[in-house]
């Protein structure tokens, strides 16, 4: 297993679009989604403190993050988030956590 990335710089939008810098958390969760692609991800399978608010940050900052809303069962069943980039976003390099 690889260390967390803690700082990502990403293309957004494609040729021409906007070369934004991520630092934490955001670049964490913006990894997250660029690896997990389609399938997206969710707080149930990759727990994480707030990804509602990481995903919130990242679209002010004009990353095309779709919400799809999913029902699970279980004790305590009812609904969670599945976070999905719907637009092309590359990241040209990051940073690990070297310790």
């Amino acid at each position: 297993m690889s260390a967390p990335v803690t700082s990502v710089h990403a293309l957004i939008g494609g040729p021409g679009g906007a070369i934004k810098h991520f630092r934490g958390r955001f670049a964490w969760a913006l990894d997250q989604l660029v690896r997990a692609g389609a399938a997206g991800v969710t707080p149930l399978e990759n727990p994480a403190p707030r990804w509602s608010h990481y995903v919130f940050v990242l679209r002010r900052e004009g990353l095309p993050i779709e919400t799809i809303e999913e029902r699970h069962s279980g004790p305590y069943r009812g609904r969670h988030a599945r976070y999905v980039l719907t637009g092309p976003v590359e990241i040209l390099d990051y940073e690990e956590d070297a310790a």
